[in-house]
């Protein structure tokens, strides 16, 4: 059986964290250069799904 030791689950967590810093970056970057959607064009975009999910 396999047993994680403190430092190895340390370990883990710093690369999980560090994967959701680079996401975040990247995220960053994307909306400064004009490559994400405003937040009110998303919404408006899912109402309309839901809206046409519920007619069927």
């Amino acid at each position: 059986m396999f047993a994680r030791t403190q430092a190895d689950t340390d370990a883990i967590s710093a690369e999980r964290e560090i994967k959701i810093i680079d996401g975040i970056k990247q995220s960053i970057g994307d909306a400064a250069a004009g490559r994400a959607v405003p937040h009110e064009q998303a919404m408006a975009e899912l109402y309309a799904v839901i809206g046409e999910a519920e007619e069927k």
